[in-house]
């Protein structure tokens, strides 16, 4: 009756289209779903199963809605009899109708997202159940979870309104963290924190209920720390990144709820101590770069576990930011509480349905053994404070984060002039979107930490640094932070990378001023209103020479400035050429002087030096002198003017009475 196109689909010649659609609609669901044929191909019910993506075209809006929400319905049900590869084939044309428009709003509403959370449900428990009884996972079973993942991923991708509905759904949340602990593949990983992802775009009581009764934080922690020790993989990489975008919007929202609850202290920084146990894997995730990438790249998920970390507080909780370590008391407090907290996971039925109400035993067993391998783990304890710590002036982190930092600099902005490349729109906002969260973290970790922001110094403005040349000349990092501070395409860039010198420089603008220069940083000070900053007292280098408050060089020495007299021609400038030069710089001084950018003492303005010496009354004197010379020569030729029109005037009247 059918015959077979492009990789088994039907033919779409004539009305054969339109004939599969119309005998699965018109087909009574308990027909359809007692089907027990193998042959999608020829059977005029399942024949449904084999059309090929690009053949769903040709289906009508009204047609193809009711078509994803009759397959949806079938594989749904209790009764329907489909063989596993029947089902897996119904799966994947599911797949296709979730990423069309029109059929992926039909399965947008309450009571379809309900459904596919149902069936999530189900999944979790057959695979649970087979976890349980040492069985082997079925890889169908496997591939069908995956598939419906995606399809309840792709309906809420699409439609704004379908996250809402899952967001209030505690049960799908709950779902979706026990598939995290016990997930097939990476992949399901990712599939299942993309939802929580979606779920927790915005505060919501779910959201808080989900930390407080299904432990997401924790659950989230053991899933991080097994990943990192899994091989790499892309695959791997997606399932990071994806639990730190979900985890990012639970450390940005749930503090602020807290708070809006219990009052917020003015000045505090925004954190629940209930998501501390996260801070330890994602510290290592960062400090294992090297080892994990061997190339140290602002990218996915490196940059995911930065954005993550800024909801963090540096203090109290340093040592763990060093070390990537979760410290726990010796009388094993904290792991009590831990175990106990998993323990209660589900233990509330909250409203949940009847297949979760019964996976609570099995569910509570697998969060006692989840703790206890999470607190045994080596990267996440210190056994009676006797781990090997490292040294006090290494932090893995911070060395990352700046070679990170130090590799997207050089990529982008190797160049003497930060804007002179012609870059588009986007690409300035995407640069800006990938490297902003860098330079806040490392202005973060300098303003939290003494040894942070040593650390950080020395590396990016040590005091052995070569100030032969203006440091925002240098080619390197320490030159490239300071170049971008001027940028005018990259205004994010500009105020992060500012602000992370000054927070470098001890939060002192004075200090920024007399370890870079005035000169470099006078933008940026003027636009945090600190434009008066100046060195507070001279600054020398390393080995004793004085630097330059304006450039940030050293001074030259007097052999120097000989040799650059030479070789810029100021020695064979004449006298008067000279003084204007030096007028012109006294000025452009005195006006500094005047609007307060530079304060000196009188006594020390070479202004003011010239002229108490009478130097400038000399000046003054030949210049009134030159000026009167000038003035009478100018009388003299206009009244020669004058006479000359007057005379022109009576030959022309005379010529004309004649």
């Amino acid at each position: 009756m059918y015959t077979q196109i492009d990789q088994g689909g039907p033919s779409t010649k004539g009305d054969g289209m339109e004939h599969v659609v119309d005998a699965y609609l018109e087909s009574p669901p308990s027909t359809r779903q007692s089907n027990t044929s193998c042959d999608t191909a020829s059977d005029p019910i399942l024949a449904l199963f084999s059309i090929t993506p690009h053949q769903f075209a040709v289906i009508g809006n009204v047609r193809i809605k009711k078509l994803a929400r009759a397959v949806l319905a079938d594989l749904a049900s209790e009764e329907c009899k489909w063989p596993t590869s029947v089902r897996v084939a119904a799966w994947k044309t599911m797949k296709e109708f979730s990423r069309i428009p029109a059929s992926s709003l039909a399965l947008s509403d309450e009571a379809q997202v309900q459904r596919l959370i149902r069936v999530l449900i189900s999944f979790r428990d057959r695979l649970h159940s087979a976890n349980e009884t040492s069985t082997s996972k079925d890889d169908s079973e496997v591939e069908q979870l995956d598939l419906a993942l995606r399809v309840l991923n792709n309906v809420l991708f699409q439609q704004a309104e379908s996250r809402q509905i899952f967001a209030k759904s505690i049960d799908g949340i709950r779902c979706c963290l026990d598939l995290l602990e016990n997930p097939g593949t990476p992949m399901i990983v990712f599939l299942s924190a993309r939802l929580i992802f979606y779920a927790t775009l915005s505060p919501s009581n779910t959201l808080r209920e989900a930390v407080q009764s299904t432990q997401l934080v924790e659950v989230f922690t053991i899933r991080l720390s097994a990943l990192l020790q899994q091989p790499q993989s892309s695959e791997v990489e997606m399932a990071e990144a994806e639990i730190l975008k979900a985890f990012f919007n639970v450390g940005l929202h749930l503090p602020r709820m807290t708070e809006t609850k219990n009052g917020n202290q003015a000045g505090e920084e925004h954190f629940d101590e209930v998501l501390l146990p996260f801070l330890a894997p994602t510290v290592r995730l960062l400090a294992d770069v090297r080892r994990r990438n061997g190339t140290p790249e602002l990218r996915s998920p490196y940059t995911n576990a930065i954005a993550v970390l800024l909801n963090f507080p540096v203090y109290p909780y340093e040592e763990t930011w060093r070390t990537g370590l979760l410290l726990v008391a010796v009388d094993d407090t904290q792991h009590t509480e831990m175990n106990g907290k998993m323990a209660k996971l589900r233990s509330s039925s909250g409203g949940g349905s009847e297949s979760d109400r019964s996976s609570t035993t099995s569910a509570m067993s697998r969060s006692r053994k989840a703790a206890s391998a999470f607190f045994r783990s080596p990267f996440n304890r210190q056994s009676s404070q006797k781990n090997v710590h490292l040294p006090n002036s290494e932090s893995p982190l911070l060395k990352t984060l700046l070679d990170m930092v130090d590799t997207f600099c050089k990529k982008h902005f190797s160049g003497k002039d930060i804007d002179d490349h012609h870059a588009t729109r986007n690409e300035e906002e995407d640069l800006q979107a990938i490297g902003e969260p860098a330079l806040l973290l490392l202005r973060k970790l300098a303003n939290g930490s003494e040894k942070f922001r040593l650390i950080a110094k020395s590396r990016i403005l040590p005091e052995s640094i070569d100030r032969k040349i203006g440091l925002d000349k240098r080619e390197d990092l320490t030159g490239i932070l300071i170049r971008l501070m001027g940028s005018q395409n990259y205004p994010r860039l500009a105020r992060a990378s500012g602000e992370a010198l000054l927070a470098i420089c001890g939060g002192r603008a004075s200090q920024m001023t007399a370890e870079i220069g005035y000169g470099p940083c006078a933008g940026f000070l003027t636009n945090i209103g600190q434009a008066h900053a100046v060195p507070e007292s001279e600054m020398k280098d390393s080995s004793g020479r004085p630097i330059d408050p304006i450039t940030g060089k050293v001074l030259p020495t007097t052999e120097e400035m000989v040799r650059q007299d030479a070789e810029s021609g100021f020695s064979q400038m004449t006298e008067e050429e000279k003084e204007a030069e030096a007028e012109r710089l006294f000025g452009l001084f005195d006006r500094l002087d005047k609007t307060g950018i530079i304060k000196v003492d009188k006594s020390s303005n070479p202004m003011q030096k010239a002229v108490d010496s009478g130097r400038f009354q000399e000046i003054d004197e030949e210049e009134d002198e030159k000026k009167l010379e000038e003035a009478n020569k100018e009388d003299e030729e206009l009244e020669a003017s004058v006479e000359r029109e007057m005379r022109s005037y009576r030959e022309k009247q005379n010529r004309t009475v004649a």
